[in-house]
């Protein structure tokens, strides 16, 4: 809950998430752990104002002196007074393509039953020949940037392993001729994978996601062939390869409204066979999908929490892909500008070259913002939309606005036509997420400091937040005061 009442306290964020009471200043994105009594005083003076409130936490706590909620009540207003982390970049709006996700087919084997390219009815498409590709790779080389990212999608994207092949290996030779560097990436269902599928994956340093959607009913059930036959049983033989390979690889379940009491089971059963990195997403099929999902998934959500915590000690990372995201916004303090590059970092880019804001609008006319050949258009209505990021209700008073920024532009495209405008039953289930990786945040910190400090080293862009200002050096200050008065009372 956000605090009301007097200035200094209004704009932080209050809550009791499982076994522990936090505070947060969407500000400066400043995390603390409260015990219960301070807990108690602030939730007072959220209610009543300062002055009522304080006086009626005292009545209550005759044990507790004035000058400790006037302790307590000056770290609040220090932590008010912290100038805000975030100073946006003015590059953060330039359009600068770096990273492109490319269609190389629109066909699949796999008859999916939640498919996106289904309900849009995108053509079946294919790059066939190296002109195509020339294109396409030439597009990224022109672009100012040293470091580029291809990720490959489809349909089924080994459907084209020889244009897969023709592209890794000259994006490669090309760029490192003019002193570039990329990085690969493959979204596939696994099915086609062999071990010399793998050889190249390893050669080229390539990261799979790997769609599979859970355990052998699951997988069968959502995930069949074209021709209605099982998958499970290739497609977890060709995990296995992979990690037994040392290839990077997540895991990316999708699954349906039925299946959310199953959500922590499917987590459970990746990480318990090797996977490190899992990603769950319920099937964005409608525009009220989440109205009915979001109360059991946030219980799910929890089970999640309290897994991974338990396991902290031996895997010494997050499995959880939210949790570890927003564990890093967390540890590095740095509010996002945007929800993502789409539209101005990333592009998708369809088999014939036209370019979208990201991989989930290709075949989409509308969302068409450029092509390869004259590059992106960014006087175009999606693009100004995007860069824009115009201030949006309720996302103005949200709590969680700095560390999600609206959403996902194509979910929220999904439920109201609008890539600004999101459904706020997927908002609270980020919002869940959020909670949670509070909640690991803090246990992780006070309870293994050791792993705790190693997190934040192998955190790709953890770093000391910059822009910090004088006002806000005493951080310890502040949460002594705040958040450990009472133990520190004689």
């Amino acid at each position: 809950m956000y605090m009301g009442g007097d200035g200094f306290v209004s704009s932080l964020y209050l809550d009791k998430v499982l076994d522990e009471y936090i505070l947060f200043s969407p500000k400066t994105l400043h995390l603390i752990r409260l015990d219960a009594e301070s807990y108690e005083l602030l939730d007072s003076i959220r209610k009543r104002g300062v002055e009522e409130g304080v006086s009626e936490f005292l009545k209550k706590h005759p044990e507790i002196s004035p000058q400790d909620v006037n302790r307590v009540i000056e770290g609040l207003k220090a932590l008010s007074a912290v100038p805000p982390y975030l100073s946006v970049d003015s590059k953060s709006s330039e359009v600068v393509p770096t990273s492109v996700a490319l269609y190389l087919t629109s066909a699949c084997n796999f008859k999916c039953v939640y498919c996106y390219e289904q309900q849009h009815g995108i053509p079946l498409f294919m790059i066939r020949d190296e002109n195509d590709a020339d294109g396409i790779i030439e597009f990224l080389l022109s672009r100012g940037s040293s470091k580029l990212s291809v990720g490959f999608f489809g349909g089924e994207p080994l459907l084209n392993f020889r244009m897969l092949r023709y592209i890794a290996e000259t994006l490669s030779r090309r760029a490192a001729s003019r002193g570039k560097t990329v990085n690969f990436s493959i979204t596939t269902n696994g099915y086609l994978i062999t071990p010399s599928v793998v050889d190249f994956f390893k050669r080229f340093r390539f990261n799979v996601v790997l769609s599979m959607d859970g355990p052998r009913e699951i997988q069968n059930h959502n995930r069949p062939t074209k021709t209605g036959d099982p998958t499970f049983d290739v497609v977890m033989k060709n995990l296995r390869l992979l990690l037994t390979s040392g290839v990077p690889v997540t895991v990316r379940a999708t699954i349906l409204p039925e299946q959310i009491d199953r959500y922590f089971e499917i987590f459970r059963f990746f990480v318990e066979n090797g996977v490190r990195s899992v990603h769950i997403e319920p099937a964005s099929i409608g525009s009220d999908s989440f109205r009915e999902i979001v109360s059991p998934l946030k219980e799910q959500l929890k089970l999640i929490a309290e897994y991974e915590l338990e396991h902290i000690e031996e895997t010494e990372m997050f499995r959880y892909s939210h949790f570890r995201k927003y564990f890093t916004i967390l540890a590095s303090r740095r509010a996002l500008v945007y929800p993502c590059g789409a539209g101005r970092k990333l592009f998708g880019v369809s088999s014939d070259g036209k370019l979208y804001p990201c991989q989930r609008f290709v075949g989409m006319d509308e969302f068409v913002v450029g092509d390869v050949r004259s590059g992106v258009n960014v006087d175009s209505e999606v693009i100004q939309k995007i860069l824009r990021n115009p201030p949006r209700e309720p996302c103005n008073h949200c709590w969680a606005y700095p560390l999600c920024r609206g959403g996902c532009y194509y979910i929220n495209y999904m439920y109201s036509g609008d890539i600004h405008k999101p459904d706020p039953y997927y908002c609270e289930f980020i919002r869940e997420l959020i909670r949670l990786s509070m909640w690991l945040y803090v246990k992780v910190k006070r309870n293994h400091p050791v792993i705790f400090e190693k997190m934040l080293k192998s955190l790709d862009y953890y770093s000391p937040p910059h822009g910090v200002s004088e006002a806000s050096a005493d951080e310890s200050k502040i949460k002594k005061e705040v958040g450990e008065v009472w133990s520190s009372r004689s």
